[in-house]
């Protein structure tokens, strides 16, 4: 005690008072000694040293100064709390920081293997597409090879590895013998592939598979195939399928399928569907010799569709114009058909919907059909959202299935007219009631969202399923 007094008295007292934890001109304080518990401040040395001696304790100097300390309890003075919460608060501070800097850096480390990935993606020219398939894009040419099933790919998303930079230039798939499956998507979008070469061995063609091909006009398939994915053509070019089996055994592929193959002809390889030159040859000569618009429609249907004679889309014509001589509305509309789609002729849009317009005239409904999706579309006018309502629904009220579909699509999207899904639904039913596969499509879709009816999971299924199970589909002949 007595060296701390001599050490108050050889410094200053704010000097002193570094040696307890802080800066000088700091105040101590003491409690009273009444039983108030509040505290007076010690303004000087004399007061701090009374104090000191009245505590008993000692005072511990840094020992820096050389001097011992005993072992007794020491006094460690008084400070400023708020220092203490100053230093906690930026404690905190640079914690959160550093927390802020870590996500930083995921996020742009993620960033980086994203864009990275898309690259790639995009300027990849091989890699896997199956646990056992390998895909390869060399001039102009996709080529699959290896073993069993090919990966499922998705329309918009998961799509297949050589759909983002190669779709453009691939003309030609070749697949290998070995793969067992086309699979979902594979090929779905790619605008100029013109030839697809399947080999022995493939059971499955996968939903979706040639969807939007639209430079495919022909596919060949081999005898194994067993079942085809809903939508597996839709959209594309295909018009002629070549399969190597029976008219039977063709049969028993439709039944075990989901596709809707209107407007695609199907060649089989059995002997009893092939040519009978006498049966057509005496038909032939009937039409000739008959007035009967019937009988040249009858002819112009064999060589549309390849029945009993080789198909030839320009015989099929000349068979159509004779018919449409003779005053057959439904020969009218074919002729227009054939210049919308250039079958046997040059595509030509203006004399497709002159050929459509003279067979509404007389009220062919699928002619009206033709001409609103003309319209909606914009082929060889200009587009018309309300000339196609007009037109569609001329068709649907006369019972078309086509015509009821596609005006049950105008009210969903509200194109040409207030949008009404009511009205959809009814339409979308009235259509659907004629084994329309679209239309039982639609409504599971609104069923599933919740579109003029309460959300219905289980009808959704329910009529999507019917879609599926449809064998003998109505005529769909444009969809929107």
């Amino acid at each position: 005690m007595n060296a701390l007094k001599a050490k108050i008295k050889e410094e200053p007292f704010d000097d002193l008072l570094i040696h307890g934890i802080r800066e000088s001109n700091k105040t101590v304080s003491k409690k009273k000694s009444d039983d108030s518990g509040e505290t007076e401040l010690l303004t000087d040395k004399d007061d701090y040293e009374t104090f000191l001696e009245g505590s008993g304790k000692k005072y511990k100097k840094n020992e820096a100064d050389g001097e011992k300390t005993d072992d007794k309890e020491t006094i460690n003075p008084p400070h400023d709390g708020s220092a203490v919460g100053d230093q906690k608060n930026r404690k905190r501070v640079r914690f959160v920081l550093r927390i802020i800097g870590i996500l930083i850096v995921a996020v742009s480390v993620i960033s980086l293997i994203f864009f990275a990935y898309i690259i790639i993606s995009v300027f990849r020219t091989s890699g896997r597409c199956g646990n056992d398939a390998r895909w390869k894009v060399e001039n102009e040419t996709l080529t699959i090879t290896g073993e069993g099933n090919m990966e499922n790919y998705g329309a918009l998303e998961n799509r297949a590895p050589w759909s983002y930079g190669n779709a453009g230039i691939i003309k030609r798939v070749i697949i290998e013998p070995g793969i067992t499956n086309i699979s979902e998507y594979a090929f779905y979008n790619i605008k100029n592939l013109e030839e697809v070469t399947i080999p022995v061995g493939i059971t499955e063609i996968g939903e979706g598979a040639f969807g939007s091909c639209v430079s495919l006009k022909e596919l060949n398939l081999p005898l194994e195939v067993k079942k085809i994915g809903s939508g597996a053509f839709l959209f594309s070019g295909i018009t002629d399928i070549y399969y190597n089996g029976s008219s039977q055994e063709w049969e028993e592929i439709q039944k075990e399928s989901a596709e809707d193959f209107y407007m695609i002809i199907v060649h089989y390889s059995d002997e009893e569907n092939g040519s009978d030159d006498e049966k057509v040859a005496m038909d032939l000569d009937t039409a000739v010799t008959s007035d009967s618009a019937s009988d040249a429609m009858s002819i112009a249907w064999k060589y549309y569709s390849g029945d009993g004679v080789d198909q030839d889309y320009s015989e099929a014509m000349k068979w159509f114009i004779k018919a449409a001589e003779k005053g057959d509305p439904s020969a009218y509309r074919e002729i227009g058909n054939m210049y919308f789609r250039a079958y046997g002729v040059e595509q030509d849009y203006d004399k497709a919907i002159e050929w459509f317009q003279k067979a509404a005239d007389l009220g062919n409904s699928s002619a009206e059909n033709d001409i609103g999706y003309m319209y909606n579309h914009g082929y060889g006018v200009e587009q018309d959202y309300e000339k196609a309502v007009e037109y569609y629904t001329r068709s649907a009220e006369q019972g078309n299935a086509a015509g009821q579909y596609n005006l049950s699509c105008m009210y969903l999207h509200g194109n040409g007219v207030e949008q009404d899904y009511d009205k959809a639904l009814l339409w979308s039913l009235k259509s659907a009631e004629q084994g329309d596969t679209n239309a039982q499509v639609q409504i599971g879709n609104m069923y599933y969202k919740g579109e003029s009816v309460e959300k219905d999971y289980n009808k959704a299924l329910e009529w999507y399923l019917k879609a599926a199970a449809t064998d003998d589909d109505p005529v769909l002949e444009y969809n929107i």
